[in-house]
């Protein structure tokens, strides 16, 4: 989970490149007026929509995930609270991710709770529980952009800016490479005719490990 706001997105640099360059172009898009409704930005791997909603009693709100894609949360008009856990599901109730990368649980660990007002963000990973739409006070309408990102296209653009570097004239190279949950962390050792391989593989995500 990570929580900023658009007004100072500059501050965020830290995040994976190609993600802080997606919410840029949101903001852009959103500094005009957007009507309801969905925006492609590369197909169906970027995309965002912006809807009216409204905030309800937590006892109304389903905690979710989603397996493909990264979920960007802007508050446009209203507040909002979260919920969110740093832990998987224990179990899952409603299994919708074949049909509409969603299922659903009550089964989370340690939720934890965060606010959010007019133009700030927040970043859930692929599969994290998150619970949107809680009411901070009273129930309220609400107007929100939600940002979906491949995690898979992600990691590819990421891929793009492989490390290479010299050492006493014998090239490296270092690439990261997601295969489910895990991934794998590869160096190339460019000698002779037959490059040596080096794999490392870890349970982080690669944006996870790119952020790092």
């Amino acid at each position: 989970m990570f929580k900023g706001n658009l007004s100072n997105l500059e501050a965020y640099q830290g995040l994976p490149v190609k993600m802080f360059e997606v919410i840029e172009q949101v903001k852009q898009r959103l500094s005009t007026s957007v009507e309801n409704g969905r925006y492609q930005l590369e197909g169906d791997d970027v995309f965002f929509f912006v809807v009216d909603d409204n905030s309800k009693l937590v006892t109304e709100c389903k905690s979710e995930i989603h397996r493909k894609y990264i979920d960007v949360q802007i508050v446009l008009a209203g507040e909002e609270r979260f919920g969110y856990s740093l832990q998987p599901f224990q179990s899952i109730a409603e299994d919708l991710l074949e049909a509409r990368d969603v299922a659903f649980s009550e089964d989370v660990v340690n939720e934890q709770f965060t606010e959010l007002q007019v133009n700030d963000f927040i970043i859930f990973n692929a599969e994290q529980p998150h619970r949107p739409l809680v009411a901070v006070n009273e129930p309220m309408a609400i107007r929100k952009a939600v940002i979906k990102i491949s995690h898979q296209w992600l990691a590819e653009q990421s891929m793009q800016s492989t490390l290479t570097w010299n050492d006493s004239n014998i090239q490296h190279q270092i690439s990261l490479k997601q295969t489910g949950l895990r991934t794998n962390i590869e160096m190339r050792i460019i000698k002779d005719i037959e490059p040596e391989l080096i794999t490392l593989a870890v349970d982080h995500k690669v944006e996870t490990l790119i952020a790092a």
